[in-house]
């Protein structure tokens, strides 16, 4: 992974590949102005979610916060005692996220502790193993994998365990869920599908495996689009896999490395890639398997696409432009993004008029 330390960002319009298009929006020209900054000695890998006015964030610091929207002031603080990576989830009054021991603790807004449930060896694969799984709550039942290679499944007010399943390598992709199913992958290479119920398996299926990574190890999350489960894996592929069946409807092979990131949205998913360091979009059902890409835009900025893309349900919103500007037909450019060299590695978050940045230590709002 030629570039997997290159902490640079590319502070300009970035041009598209291919045709030549313009953008029929509009754009304001003003740079966004700083309303604070939140800062910690150790950096966020996990991206925040709001709540009431509420910021909650865990860091690398091992401590989970809740921090006013308006002024950034610290409300409360939890030490977990271990490396939080990932997002929490929210569940009624409770908020739920994992530590680097293996634990998930559920909070409750006031940050005193409602349970936890000890999900056994946690630690990363290797350096590049950035994140781990985030909770994903439906239907009061918890979905979460960990680095002891079990995914579990728990109610989400009491932590009692509903049903296991092992894989026998890190999970820490964060799944993807149906009616009826719940997909992830593990660090040995599979994806699978699991009955919701019971944790039985529908299916799985192995990755063709790289000569650098011959296991084909899958770190990306799963995104269902239709019939087709989106995801990447650092065999330099990336499948869409059928949700019923679990074969291969296509791959798509990059050349410098991983495409572990995508969103869908408007009926196009849109792909990012620190080694390839491109933001892509593309048809999932007709152009991937042509070889075609609606638009690209390449960036030197190798930790900025480790982020999920994030694209605002509301576009009206111009705030979201000062991140990306994505557009099925017209492409994408970072505008203004911020006048400093920094790292990204979590995703922001957007509330009405308001964005958040985690760059390597603080956590900036425009």
């Amino acid at each position: 992974m030629k570039s997997l330390f290159i902490l640079s960002i590319l502070l300009m319009l970035i041009p598209f590949k291919g045709t030549p298009q313009t953008f029929s929006g509009e754009f304001s020209e003003n740079e966004p102005s700083l309303s604070w900054v939140f800062s910690t000695r150790q950096p966020f890998y996990a991206s925040p979610f709001i709540h009431d006015d509420v910021i909650y964030i865990g860091g690398t610091d091992s401590i989970f916060r809740a921090i006013n929207l308006h002024n950034g002031h610290e409300i409360w603080q939890y030490a977990c005692g271990g490396q939080i990576r990932s997002t929490a989830c929210l569940n009624g009054g409770n908020i739920i996220f994992c530590n680097g021991t293996g634990e998930l603790i559920c909070l409750k807004t006031d940050g005193s502790l409602q349970w936890k449930f000890n999900g056994g060896y946690e630690t990363p694969y290797d350096f590049a193993d950035y994140h781990q799984s985030s909770p994903v709550l439906s239907d009061g039942i918890i979905y979460w994998g960990s680095g002891s290679g079990i995914f579990y499944a728990l109610k989400a007010d009491s932590g009692e365990l509903v049903w296991k399943f092992e894989t026998g390598s890190h999970v820490h992709t964060t799944a993807a869920i149906d009616q009826e199913s719940v997909y992830f992958g593990s660090f040995n290479g599979y994806v699978y599908a699991l009955n919701l119920m019971d944790g039985s398996l529908r299916w799985k299926f192995k990755t063709v495996g790289h000569q650098y990574f011959p296991k084909g190890e899958v770190q990306g999350s799963p995104v269902i689009i239709g019939n087709q489960v989106i995801i990447g894996a650092r065999d330099y592929n990336l499948y869409a896999l059928d949700k019923e069946k679990g074969y291969c409807h296509w791959n798509k092979v990059y050349t410098l490395g991983w495409v572990l990131s995508a969103s869908f949205y408007d009926s196009t998913l849109f792909i990012a890639g620190a080694d390839e360091r491109i933001l892509a979009a593309i048809n999932p059902w007709t152009e991937v398997t042509s070889g075609k890409t609606r638009w690209s835009c390449s960036c030197l900025a190798s930790r900025l696409f480790r982020m999920k893309p994030f694209l605002s349900e509301r576009p009206s919103e111009n705030c979201m432009r000062w991140i990306f500007v994505p557009g099925r037909k017209y492409g994408c450019s970072i505008r203004h993004l911020m006048r400093k060299t920094v790292s990204g590695i979590s995703s922001p978050m957007i509330p009405i008029v308001m964005i958040f940045i985690q760059l390597s230590h603080p956590i900036y709002t425009f």
